[in-house]
């Protein structure tokens, strides 16, 4: 058994954890129904696996191990900023209207 195994399994423990705790979201604070968390957390858990795939194609034929990494950080940056600048916006004006 080699370092990345264990790598590896910590990584199916997080992802595991993660869709954990976005179904109880999904149920508890969103009021969705359990049938459709688990078919959001479904389609989130195959999101992953296929960027990963894509993100190890792109890696090995083209672009090389740090150009991916250092695109699809920027990409997730990018991503992740303007979510929470558009969640800050919408709770602002929701709130700024009371």
């Amino acid at each position: 058994m080699n370092d990345m195994s264990g790598l590896q399994a910590f990584e199916i423990m997080a992802i595991a954890a993660v869709g954990n705790n976005l179904i109880t979201y999904l149920i508890n604070e969103m009021h969705f129904s359990l049938a459709h968390s688990a078919n959001i957390v479904t389609n989130f858990v195959g999101t992953i696996f296929l960027i990963a795939l894509l993100g190890g194609y792109l890696s090995d034929s083209f672009l090389g191990t740090f150009s991916t990494i250092l695109i699809f950080a920027l990409l997730e940056l990018s991503v992740s900023s303007s979510t929470h600048l558009i969640i800050t916006f919408t709770y602002v004006l929701i709130n700024s209207s009371e």
